[in-house]
């Protein structure tokens, strides 16, 4: 059974338009062109289709980040609130806040992998964003695994991000999605 309630919302996205695009449309109009009106504000389409999208991802990406999405509270019956009611014992937090001083982002990241794995959760995907892959290419721990990732055992050196992913991916079997947006 499932204790998930509530209305499907409608997600809508509006498109500004500049005043040499309003003035374009408002000319059409008042020659009377409907066909080339008409083209005009449907060429507009895909750009408010894609901005939905754009919603849809950013209500993904939050909830995946932190288990409760809320969006659009200014226009009631439009937004989606969702919580995914995740177990605190499910939430995994640094041992040291990640780029402070004696912060160890690969045992981090290993800690959890080996929770899910006691719990039966099998992990094959990370999502983070740019700024934390290069928090862990930076570490003491990142640059220690790059350097065993290309079999240089001796003085590690910070990786670019491609090189780190890779060898976090490889490392550990999983696949690293890197999300360059904010939210």
């Amino acid at each position: 059974s499932s204790d998930l309630t509530g209305d499907i919302p409608k997600i809508g996205t509006e498109l500004k338009l500049n005043e040499a695009q309003l003035t374009k449309l408002n000319t059409l109009l008042a020659l009377g062109n409907m066909p080339e009106l008409i083209r005009g504000v449907l060429r507009l389409v895909p750009r408010v289709i894609n901005g939905v999208y754009e919603k849809h991802e950013s209500v993904f990406l939050q909830l995946l980040s932190t288990g409760v999405a809320i969006s659009d509270t200014e226009n009631v019956g439009t937004g989606v609130a969702i919580n995914l009611n995740v177990p605190v014992e499910n939430k995994n937090f640094a041992t040291v806040a990640w780029g402070t001083t004696g912060y160890s982002p690969i045992t981090d990241i290993q800690n959890v992998l080996d929770e899910a794995e006691n719990k039966g959760v099998n992990i094959n995907r990370i999502f983070m964003d740019p700024a934390t892959l290069m928090q862990i290419a930076k570490s003491d721990e990142g640059k220690a695994l790059f350097a065993a990732s290309i079999g240089n055992l001796g003085t590690p050196t910070s990786p670019t991000r491609r090189r780190m992913a890779e060898a976090i991916a490889n490392e550990y079997g999983i696949e690293l999605e890197i999300v360059a947006k904010t939210i």
